[in-house]
């Protein structure tokens, strides 16, 4: 529940914005035909953004100087589409777009127990997690104007906003693992757990947010989207040893992992032509 009142929230706003008085983007006494931009008629696209994504991991254990719990590792990165948006009339707009992003754990490092001694390396832990894919989408929007004062020339200027709901069908791959090593030696504290984590995802998604649109075709855009698991095939590879007792094998294929759908939040930008 948590996760979806952040799209409801952001629906409200769009809701809220449609309802204040604007110019009519289908009077073309405010949005003339003959412009070098027209808003009116289908253009390709292409859009590059950031986004970021909570992804459930299985990490489990219980050892004597460290634990590890499941639950969810943040991911950073970025998605690149290119697509077609068609002009319906009255202000509707569609736009069906391929989309490829990549998503990953960017600037995690070992973390080394005794990191102030040099020359010691009893203990470390390290975590690696990403995902990248390829969805089809597809989004209905509808357009309208806002004038807006600009602070640096001193005059409006004519933006188009166009709130917008999407969908979409996606397919991706995803890579965790964590690595954990305490060594004391023979007489001291032995530890150590290795897992790897493979997923194959089948996914939908659903997502509201709005563009900004200038007249000379490059675009803002602001986006949440839910991004539901339809089908997850796992395979964990790994070991973990507690106290210096025999290792445990945790090497293990699941079909049909349960995993809790994800909200995804980008911002980013654009040009169509």
């Amino acid at each position: 529940m948590k996760k979806i009142i952040p799209l409801f929230a952001l629906l409200s706003f769009m809701a809220s914005a449609q309802e204040t008085p604007v110019p009519d983007l289908t009077n073309q006494a405010e949005l003339r035909d003959d412009r070098d931009f027209n808003h009116h008629k289908g253009h390709w696209i292409i859009s590059f953004g950031a986004e970021t994504i909570q992804y459930d991991v299985p990490f489990d254990y219980q050892g004597k100087e460290e634990e590890f719990k499941p639950g969810e590792r943040a991911l950073w990165g970025g998605r690149l589409g290119l697509g077609r948006q068609l002009y319906l009339g009255g202000g509707v707009v569609a736009t069906t777009k391929l989309e490829a992003f990549y998503m990953g754990t960017l600037f995690e490092t070992a973390i080394n127990a005794a990191p102030e001694i040099e020359t010691e390396e009893f203990s470390y832990t390290k975590r690696t997690g990403q995902i990248f894919g390829g969805d089809v989408t597809q989004s209905l929007g509808y357009l309208f104007n806002a004038k807006i004062k600009n602070p640096i020339m001193e005059e409006m200027a004519l933006l188009v906003i166009e709130p917008f709901i999407e969908a979409g069908l996606g397919y991706a791959w995803a890579y965790n693992r964590q690595l954990y090593n305490y060594d004391t030696g023979a007489s001291g504290v032995r530890e150590n757990y290795r897992l790897r984590v493979n997923d194959t995802i089948i996914s939908n998604r659903l997502g509201a947010g709005v563009n900004l649109t200038s007249n000379e075709g490059y675009f803002f855009y602001l986006k949440g989207t839910l991004y539901n698991y339809i089908d997850v095939q796992r395979k964990l590879e790994g070991t973990a040893l507690v106290d210096g007792g025999a290792p445990i094998n945790l090497n293990k294929d699941t079909e049909g992992v349960n995993l809790n759908s994800s909200i995804i939040y980008a911002l980013g930008g654009g040009y169509k032509f």
